[in-house]
């Protein structure tokens, strides 16, 4: 009865070295590293242009300044709060203003570049070639998923600012709330804000690789149900591992100020980059591992073991 047992171990064992060693040939083949730098730079100069955007709509709904800020403070580490309150605070007083002209389409035009280099990251990650070479076909495409992102993002905004203010007004203004039951309605307050962006980022997963209808690893046929069933292990590993990251970099530099010393001023976009890289890289990492899922790479590794 052990030898059975000593077997299945190394099975296992081999198993999980062989799963370990393709991800590692994926990560490297598909230059995810170049991938998650070239994101990172392009979703860096489209901040200003989508933060734009998302001001533009939010001033016709019902919300704050601060409403804003506090969804962007649970993505975002604290160090580059400042920052990112600077851009809203001179956004938002003259959003209105500037998307009201044709400085909307320039706008749009250049936050399309993050969402074009996630595509090819993507497309680069699932080893997905369009037919369609076109450049700009492939623009108006990631603008017009932009658009889409946008208002998913106020949609996003929209749940969490309601769970907010419902905690505000009716929860904490009714009731004399203990310290343990304070602190279990704000864990749920950031639970649902993790879901919140744990489903964007899912909507991203499905999207973005090569649009609706191609499909991912070995799948002949693709609906919407399986596209996503596909892309929840990678989107939930990214959207712990993006807040995983914000919390090492606040640690960081906390307690390690070398890069303030180092670059001065511009230790905040240095900062800025190097986060982007490592959350980008998180992303791409989990579109491997929906690669490899979908591959049925496991399933082919248990047969070739028996």
């Amino acid at each position: 009865m052990k030898k059975p047992e000593k077997k299945g171990k190394r099975e296992r064992l081999k198993l999980i070295i062989s799963f370990i060693y393709k991800f590692g040939v994926k990560i490297s083949d598909n230059y995810t590293a170049a991938c998650a730098a070239q994101a990172a730079f392009f979703i860096l100069l489209s901040v200003v242009p989508i933060i734009s955007l998302i001001l533009a709509v939010t001033t016709y709904l019902p919300f704050t300044q601060q409403d804003v800020l506090h969804l962007m403070m649970q993505i975002i580490p604290d160090d580059l709060i400042g920052y990112v309150q600077d851009i809203i605070a001179d956004l938002y007083s003259r959003a209105g203003k500037t998307v009201i002209s044709v400085s909307a389409i320039t706008m749009l035009w250049s936050a399309s570049k993050g969402i074009a280099a996630l595509m090819d990251g993507f497309n680069s990650m699932y080893q997905l070639r369009q037919d369609n070479s076109n450049w700009l076909v492939s623009r108006s495409i990631a603008i017009v998923y932009t658009i889409l992102f946008i208002l998913l993002f106020v949609v996003a905004m929209c749940g969490y600012v309601t769970v907010s203010h419902y905690y505000q007004e009716y929860i904490k203004g009714a009731f004399e709330i203990e310290s343990a039951t304070r602190t279990v309605l704000l864990l749920i307050r950031y639970v649902i804000g993790w879901l919140l962006f744990y489903a964007f980022l899912l909507m991203m997963y499905v999207i973005l690789p090569g649009g609706f209808g191609l499909p991912i690893g070995k799948e002949e046929k693709s609906n919407l149900g399986v596209r996503i069933r596909q892309q929840m292990p990678g989107a939930a590993f990214a959207a712990v591992a993006w807040l995983v990251i914000s919390r090492v970099v606040v640690i960081y530099i906390d307690y390690f100020p070398s890069l303030s010393l180092m670059y001065g001023s511009l230790a905040g976009i240095v900062i800025a980059m190097l986060w982007l890289y490592f959350c980008m890289y998180s992303i791409f990492i989990g579109a491997v591992i929906n690669y490899l899922l979908s591959e049925g790479y496991l399933t082919r590794v248990k047969k070739m073991l028996k």
